[in-house]
């Protein structure tokens, strides 16, 4: 970091299925090759790093396989429709990849983030952007409070689509 070059910031998706693991090849070449809809889910969720601006999410569904959880930090960031994905997943934030001084204003903030989301869930936008901005007050670099401000400041504006239930819709992979 002194001589100039910035640090390596990567995205982590996880979720929880079965997978079929093999060799694939020739005897010239062989390689190993995972195939599912787990593995494809996965890959989506990570993509979801970059949207939420977020290093580690993971699945509901692999956060029901995680038998101690309580010991990690975690926020709910609501429910996602994948693209080319029929089921809704949960997506749940891990902090603890975060810098100390990260993690302790995430922490600091957490009460107010779930107040938000749930507001949001509900559609009481007013209250859910009056919390995400008291949380970006502390916190100016919390993406996923800023993505869900920005999204309730759009539906005040422009109005809730008629089906919406609280549940975003990815476009991209």
């Amino acid at each position: 970091i002194a001589d100039g070059p910035h640090p390596i910031h990567a995205g982590i998706g996880m979720h929880t299925g079965s997978l079929i693991m093999g060799i694939t090849g020739d005897e010239f070449r062989m390689d190993t090759a995972t195939i599912s809809d787990t593995v494809n889910t996965a890959a989506r969720i990570e993509s979801l790093t970059k949207y939420y601006k977020t290093s580690l999410l993971l699945s509901g569904e692999t956060l029901r396989h995680i038998s101690s959880h309580e010991k990690y930090h975690l926020r709910h960031l609501g429910k996602v429709q994948l693209k080319g994905k029929y089921n809704q997943l949960s997506i749940i934030e891990c902090l603890n990849g975060n810098s100390e001084a990260d993690l302790r204003l995430k922490m600091e903030t957490l009460n107010h983030f779930r107040k938000a989301m749930q507001h949001y869930q509900e559609q009481e936008f007013e209250n859910a952007l009056q919390l995400f901005k008291a949380i970006l007050e502390i916190d100016p670099r919390d993406h996923p409070s800023a993505y869900f401000q920005e999204n309730a400041l759009k539906y005040l504006k422009h109005g809730v689509p008629e089906n919406w239930a609280g549940v975003e819709s990815m476009a991209s992979k």
